[in-house]
This record gives structure tokens, sequence and C-alpha cells, in this order.
């Protein structure tokens, strides 16, 4: 079900897009099967619980790109939901696809790592605007969460802005490397808080080329921040060959998230749906 105009936005037109889910009965915006609770049948919700995750990184990685782990391959049921969320304003999603990102966060930690700091890739203006709500925000805010639940740490750090960006899709790769280095700046006045020991990770919707992860991790560097590891929630089909290793921070194995958190109820998740997605401001 696609939200009316608006609802997507904080302050009180949110009450819109929760009357809505009320009201109007859900469907998967998958498959178009009856949901309840978020805008996914459990069957495609279920592609998304049961992928692992796992390291992943693009070849050739563009310089300066830290260790990726992400929750699932970009393609069938992980890659439609992540469009209907991102593109077509189905906000319930949050809630599936941020679990999955802190599954893919909590994969990447090191052993004895309790205290994370995470740097979500900032979204244009022009992209919030046209979709009622910055994406990456909600991602991170019910990653946050539920890594929180599980007793870590966390910090959510926002210290870059995205300036407006060039269309890159007709650029090379060498071409979109150059322009994920222009998109993004350090935010006036941002000073860390909270960070401590914390371990800094890089967290976006998808991994493609790792242009955009990288600039993020060049740019943090400069401003004392060095990222240990970056995560998503999907990655595209750019690995390294079959037989060929690709490691975790400092080697370790994948740590494991509960996978109890992987599946809300409806309860559960019109809790998360109403904190983190219409009425944050």
């Amino acid at each position: 079900m696609r939200r009316p105009p608006g609802a997507g936005h904080g302050g009180g037109v949110g009450l819109v897009g929760v009357l809505a889910d009320l009201v109007l009965p859900l469907r998967c915006a998958v498959c178009n099967t009856p949901a309840r609770g978020v805008s996914a049948c459990r069957s495609c919700l279920g592609v998304l619980a049961g992928a692992v995750p796992g390291p992943t990184r693009p070849e050739p990685a563009p310089a300066g790109l830290p260790p990726c782990v992400t929750a699932a391959t970009y393609d069938g049921a992980v890659r439609d939901l992540l469009l209907a969320f991102k593109e077509r304003g189905e906000r319930t999603l949050a809630g599936p696809l941020g679990h999955a990102l802190a599954r893919a966060i909590a994969a990447g930690a090191p052993p004895g790592c309790r205290h994370l700091v995470l740097v979500p890739v900032p979204t244009t203006a022009v992209a919030v605007r046209e979709r009622g709500g910055d994406h990456m925000a909600w991602l991170v805010a019910v990653a946050a969460r539920t890594l929180r639940r599980a007793g870590w740490r966390v910090t959510v750090g926002r210290p870059l802005r995205a300036r407006p960006r060039v269309d890159s899709t007709e650029l090379d790769r060498a071409g979109r490397a150059r322009a994920a280095l222009d998109a993004f700046a350090p935010r006036r006045g941002w000073a860390p808080a909270g960070q401590g020991s914390g371990r800094v990770v890089v967290v976006d919707d998808v991994i493609t080329t790792g242009a955009t992860v990288a600039a993020v991790s060049a740019l943090l560097r400069a401003l004392g921040l060095a990222p240990s590891w970056a995560a998503s929630v999907a990655a595209t089909r750019l690995r390294h060959p079959a037989g060929r290793a690709v490691g975790l921070p400092n080697g370790q194995a994948p740590n494991a998230l509960d996978t109890s958190l992987l599946i809300p109820s409806f309860a559960a998740n019109a809790k998360i749906s109403g904190k983190w997605i219409w009425r944050e401001g």
C-alpha cells in the first residue's frame, strides 16, 4: 500500500500515515499478497531474514574502502523491498530493513566490541524532499534501537552533509569515484559527542561500486573518525571471484544477532513505526 502524500513526513501529517495503516489493508510490496503489520508478506520477509550477513567487496575496490559487511544480496525480494521503501513510500518496511542492517553491523564487530558509532551515508536535500524524508535516518534509527536492545552501546553521528549531486548514471567506475568525492562535506558546527572508544561504522542501504562508502570514509578519516568497517542492508554482485577470501575486520567470523528481532510482530512494528518514522522531527 502506498502512503498518502505527506504521510512520510515528520510532524502532524504523520497521523495520516498511521490512520491509513489502521483503515486500509496492507499488501506485500513485492508480490501483492495480503500482509499484516508491514508492507510485505512473511514469505518475502523471510528471504531478507534468512540471508546470512557476510563480507562483501567490489572488484576492483576503490582506494580507502574499509572492510564491508552486508546483510543480503541486492536482488529478488530484497531488491524489491528496498525499492518499495526507498522510492515508493512504504515506510513500514523500515522495521525489517533496519533489523537486517543491525545484523550486518553486528556481523562486522571484532570480539569484545560493544560500543559503536554509526555514521549513515548522508542523503541529499533533493532526495529527502522527493521521498518525504530521510530514508537512511529511518533505517539507522531502527538499527541502533535493535542493537541497543541486544546490549550494545550505540551512538549515531552525522558529521557529514550531502552536497547536490551530479547525475552519475552515465559515468564509469572511475567517474563515479570522482563524483563521490565531491558529493559530501563536513557539517558545520558538528562536534563528536559520546564517541569515546566506540568503533566507527559507515552504514548505507546498498553497496555497489563502493565509491560512496570510500568517499565518506576518506572524509571521516580527515576528521579523526577512521571507520573500522562499513555495513549495508544489501550489496550488488560486484564481488571477488569465487575462491578468494574477503575478510571481516581483524579476520573474525561473523557475529550473530538474535533472529527473533528480524520479523517484528504487528504490535512491535507499530511501536517502531510510530516512534521512528512518522513522529521523527
